[in-house]
Order: C-alpha cells, then structure tokens, then sequence
C-alpha cells in the first residue's frame, strides 16, 4: 500500500501488506460502519469476524501465536478476544442459542405437514409396498414415518 523508497544506502524499500491482513482490515471497517450507523448487530459481526480470525485465513496483525493438534490450529490472540467479546456482550451468545433452538423447532414444526403430505401420496400404496418402504428406508424419514403410520391404520 506503501510506495518503494530509497533508504539512505540507496536501496530500493518495498513494503508489503499481508492478504490476510488486508481481509481482516476490510472486516474491521464493515464492523466500523455498522458501530457509525449505531446498528446493534456490529456484536454479531465481530464476533464471526472473530471467528474467522481463528483460522489462517485473515489477521489482524504480521506476528501470530497458534496451538493446536495437527492440522487443527488455532490463533490465541484471537481466542482470548472471542472470549473477551462474548463475556461483555452476553447477548450475542444468547441470540445465537436462541437462533439455534429455533431452528430445530421450526424443523419439527415443518415434520408434521410433510408426514401428512406422504400419507396423501402412500394411501393408495398397499400394504406390501408400504411395509417396503419402511423395512429399505431407502425414503427421507418423514416418508418412512408416514409409511409407518399407515400400515398400523390398515
């Protein structure tokens, strides 16, 4: 981002931004603008920003410390900054468990119509056919659920 200069040796000077650290920088200024626009969600941001610096993929700085096992590793610096994060701001580890508590329900919610749906499409199936679909389990499991289901009604 630097330009080359010549140092007082006469030697041509090169500075050089790491990739990743040009990504981090980009991240932190989105950050930046959501805290400008007072938006709430810069936490949530942050804190996938964080996330993502935990890999090598972006840095915030040239110097990294890792541990890890194998191949799996992970930055310390930014470990304790994702720990620090979320201690002071409970609310973005509340909103993603409630995100994902969410989630399941709206699965087992969405389970039930697709059962019926199944039971619609299987009830002219006989009960050979049926006790198929459940003993292969070659369907998605609402299919096998509703095959189920019928073959007790029958």
């Amino acid at each position: 981002m630097i330009p080359n200069t010549i140092n007082d040796k006469g030697e041509t000077v090169r500075h050089v931004v790491r990739d990743a650290i040009l990504y981090a920088s980009f991240g932190l200024i989105i950050v930046l603008i959501f805290i400008i626009q007072k938006k709430n969600y810069w936490k949530h941001a942050f804190g996938i920003l964080l996330l993502v610096e935990l890999t090598p993929l972006i840095q915030f700085y040239s110097q990294t410390f890792f541990f890890g096992i194998g191949i799996i590793q992970f930055e310390i610096t930014a470990l304790g900054l994702l720990i620090f994060h979320l201690a002071l701001n409970k609310e973005v580890l509340r909103d993603t468990l409630d995100f994902i508590k969410t989630s399941e329900t709206e699965k087992e919610e969405n389970k039930e119509p697709q059962i019926e749906s199944f039971q619609r499409k299987f009830a002219s199936k006989d009960k050979n056919e049926l006790e198929r679909i459940v003993d292969e389990n070659f369907l998605v499991t609402e299919a096998v659920e509703a095959a189920r289901r019928l073959l007790k009604e029958k």
